[in-house]
């Protein structure tokens, strides 16, 4: 199968122009260059400006603005110059640098990536002055189509075009035929976009005609640029991984950064927590423990009382019945002290209890945080692990690989 690069960059100009050419017999024909616009809308699907497509399919813009918006681009530029005796460009000077890039068809798994590796070449190419570039995916070998105009102002063609450039330069110079200096031009731009582009996935920079081998030397000498290709690929997928491994170690260290954090601020609130319970604990029962002691005290006095009545009872019994009135007055008084007292023990006996309940419920969350702490970071040890155990794998695999290659093994 065919694998070497295709490229060309040519020109249109405001309107079409008819150029004789040779044809295949010596005879010479005639054949029409299109004009930006119908070049434009050529690569926009127009209708009636495709019929060398079977199917026509609406092109994906990768870059820049849509073609059919390029137009305007162009001739904004052709109004800004003027030829060098004040007049206005030419109808038929060239506007519009067009060019396409292909892929064979056989290649189409590394199109995504060849055509993205192509736009950032084209970029680096043209600069600010690449308009738009769309992919074509409708005809026989998937493609890339560039336009470019050059800056408004006092930019030349040449700008955008090394050819034209080329060309001009050696008819003002008369050192070299235009022909010949246009030729190359052209060839140093195929050699530069083989350099960036074409190299990097084994494309031959010339066919086997072009370079005069045989089918079978051509054949091997294509091998050798895949194989370089290979090398270049399978290196890049190592620095990759590499990278990946770096990031994910990066990234285990701040998930366990994150985690200890959350647990610590989990273990200070629940200490917070813990010591505003106490302190309302030992505030309630400092608010009991004194109501239980002025309750004794008025049981005090109230024994004090009944025991000063019996004596007087005893020193005059003429007033004996008012006496056991009044002493029953006061054990009723004592017996109603006695319960209140008994009340206020009990009420004391069960916030007590349930002090203990509360502080063992701090102590049982204490030492379930703790719990709980233990395990995390025994999970993010074993997240570390789990995040290592597969990259070291994987570039393991890869350099097994690599060692293959260098040992002349073959891979599956």
């Amino acid at each position: 199968m065919d694998n070497y690069q295709f490229a060309r960059l040519e020109w249109a100009s405001k309107v079409g122009s008819t150029k004789r050419q040779k044809g295949s017999r010596g005879n010479k024909g005639n054949e029409r260059r299109w004009s930006a616009g119908e070049v434009l809308r050529e690569a926009a699907r127009c209708k009636g400006h495709c019929a060398h497509v079977r199917h026509p399919q609406p092109p994906t813009t990768l870059y820049g603005v849509d073609p059919l918006d390029v137009e305007a681009i162009a001739q904004a530029w052709a109004d800004s110059v003027t030829q060098k005796n004040g007049r206005p460009l030419r109808r038929d000077s060239p506007i519009l640098a067009c060019g396409v890039i292909s892929l064979p068809r056989h290649r189409i798994d590394d199109w995504p990536q060849f055509r993205e590796v192509a736009v950032e070449v084209l970029v680096e190419l043209f600069g600010p002055r690449l308009r738009s570039v769309v992919e074509h995916l409708d005809e026989e070998n998937p493609h890339l189509h560039l336009y470019a105009v050059p800056e408004i102002g006092d930019e030349d063609f040449g700008t955008v075009h090394p050819g034209y450039a080329a060309s001009r330069a050696a008819r003002h110079s008369g050192e070299m035929d235009k022909r010949t200096a246009y030729t190359a031009a052209m060839r140093r731009w195929q050699d530069v976009l083989h350099e960036k582009l074409g190299s990097r996935f084994g494309l031959a920079r010339l066919g086997p005609q072009r370079t005069r081998l045989s089918r079978s030397e051509w054949k091997l000498r294509q091998l050798e640029q895949e194989l370089a290709a290979t090398q270049a690929r399978v290196d890049t997928a190592k620095e990759e991984l590499d990278n990946a491994e770096r990031e994910a170690t990066a990234r285990v260290r701040r998930i366990s950064e994150q985690v200890q954090l959350a647990v610590e601020w989990k273990r200070r609130q629940a200490e917070q927590q813990a010591a505003t319970v106490r302190k309302a604990a030992d505030e309630n029962a400092a608010i009991q423990y004194a109501e239980l002691t002025r309750l004794r005290a008025t049981l005090d006095e109230d024994r004090a009382r009944i025991e000063t009545v019996l004596m007087l009872m005893e020193r005059d019994p003429i007033q004996e019945a008012q006496w056991l009135q009044q002493q029953d007055a006061l054990q009723r008084q004592l017996k109603k002290s006695q319960q209140d007292l008994k009340r206020m023990e009990k009420r004391l006996t069960a916030e007590s209890d349930a002090k203990q309940d509360a502080l063992a419920t701090v102590e049982l969350g204490q030492g379930t945080l703790n719990l709980a702490m233990s395990l995390l970071n025994k999970a993010v040890s074993r997240l570390q692990e789990f995040e290592d155990t597969p990259l070291r794998y994987q570039l393991a695999s890869l350099k097994g690989l690599l060692l293959k290659k260098d040992a002349g093994e073959p891979s599956r």
